[in-house]
């Protein structure tokens, strides 16, 4: 009977193991490129919309308290602003930060000054640079907006509806010191946002009801009228409802 012998070391040759090689990593690049990264920006959109929500919820709880909306800006007897409606609206947060800031005192004051670098929790997006106590989300300020530089706004005063008027957006490519009073004036959100709604760079807003869309096409013209609380138009937009 012949012996019979079976190798039982053989390797592969070196340039299948390379081409087997690079076949995972593209195998991996493919599975990262459309599923991972898929999944991960919709996990921060749905962050992003949630901290929208509540703080669209926390602004009706101070409407309940006090029969107004907050205001954009308190000012002091001089008319310098020194509170942001977001240091105002405390109910959306009940972190240490927000424990300790004083609001009878001014945003740049010493003792509040210590809280100017770190954003709270509430006012995070994971869309956008939130450090240095930035965070995306505003108003738009503007005489027949919901928030008048001047003076607060009631429930009765969005006479165009409140499924029909803006609350907030979220700035994401322009996120600004979380208790500094500062937002957007209605000037500059047209300029900035009128001809760059798209799929790609969508606007994320919650309206007065505290709905919250993005918003992925609207002409300037129903922008303009989104943002104003009493010309009287009904707009329309393309997008996503949360």
């Amino acid at each position: 009977m012949n012996d019979i012998n079976v190798p039982t070391n053989k390797k592969l040759p070196a340039p299948l193991i390379f081409a087997a090689a690079g076949l995972a990593g593209i195998v991996l690049a493919l599975i990262y490129f459309f599923i991972v990264t898929p999944m991960v920006a919709a996990y921060q959109e749905q962050v992003t919309i949630n901290q929208m929500k509540q703080i669209a919820l926390a602004m009706h709880h101070y409407l309940d308290a006090n029969q107004v909306f907050p205001q954009a800006a308190v000012l002091d007897e001089t008319g310098k602003p020194v509170r942001s409606w977001r240091a105002t609206v405390c109910y959306v947060d009940e972190s240490d930060l927000f424990q300790q800031y004083d609001r009878q005192q001014s945003w740049d004051s010493p003792d509040n000054l210590r809280f100017a670098k770190e954003t709270p929790q509430a006012f995070r997006s994971p869309q956008c640079d939130c450090s240095e106590g930035k965070t995306p989300f505003v108003v738009v300020v503007g005489p027949n907006t919901m928030f008048p530089s001047d003076q607060q706004t009631k429930f009765r005063d969005c006479t165009d509806g409140s499924s029909n008027t803006l609350l907030l957006i979220a700035d994401l490519e322009n996120p600004v010191p979380w208790s500094e009073p500062k937002d957007l004036s209605l000037v500059e959100f047209l300029q900035r946002r009128s001809s760059q709604v798209s799929d790609q760079k969508p606007l994320y807003v919650s309206l007065v009801d505290a709905s919250t869309f993005r918003v992925t096409k609207i002409t300037p013209k129903d922008l303009e009228n989104l943002t104003v609380r009493n010309d009287g138009h009904v707009t329309s937009f393309e997008g996503r409802a949360f």
